[in-house]
């Protein structure tokens, strides 16, 4: 008989609940485990910014209301928007049109230069899809990374044009997306 302060009927609950940044610790210290405490954070970011089966979302979204959005995320438009207080001459209105005209052109012609490569998929419910992981650079040489992660299942095509998507085990996730970062899986 062997007398212990570890309960492991009781702790197991709480241990349960740590077992993936167990793994993750393990799996990112590969060969030198005594490097745990440099990849902690990473691995609680990782957990908080990960869908939860019981809630369908992630920490971050419970405890703040808001996906979180990185620098890398967020673009910045600006648009050409006539002053109210003058009007326009000709030779504005000129420039102002062949403004407005230039990305339409531009959008055309890249159509044409890459009509192979352009694909319109419509995924019915309960189709298997890839998302594309857009945190991932593809000029910092990442050639490690996944580009996509998945495979997730289509629950939902939303009237805005947007997919609700529900990971293979049943968790349903609260963002939406686009056509444009899914592809479709082929088991």
């Amino acid at each position: 008989i062997r007398i212990s302060a570890y309960n492991w009927q009781s702790n197991s609950v709480v241990e349960t609940t740590h077992r993936t940044i167990w793994d993750g610790l393990v799996k990112m210290c590969t060969s030198y485990i005594k490097s745990w405490y440099e990849y902690t954070p990473y691995i609680f970011w990782a957990n908080c910014v990960t869908t939860q089966k019981s809630t369908g979302m992630t920490l971050y979204y419970v405890v703040y209301s808001v996906e979180p959005l990185h620098r890398f995320n967020i673009t910045e438009a600006t648009f050409l928007v006539s002053s109210i207080t003058h009007h326009l001459s000709d030779a504005e209105l000129l420039i102002y049109n062949k403004v407005l005209a230039a990305p339409y052109a531009s959008i055309h012609e890249f159509e044409k230069k890459n009509i192979n490569q352009i694909h319109d998929y419509d995924f019915g419910t309960g189709e298997l899809v890839l998302v594309l992981n857009k945190k991932i650079n593809p000029n910092v040489k990442c050639k490690y990374k996944p580009q996509y992660f998945g495979c997730m299942v289509v629950v939902k095509h939303l009237q805005s044009g947007a997919y609700t998507l529900a990971e293979v085990n049943g968790t349903v996730s609260c963002l939406k997306f686009t056509v444009s970062q899914l592809i479709p899986y082929y088991p």
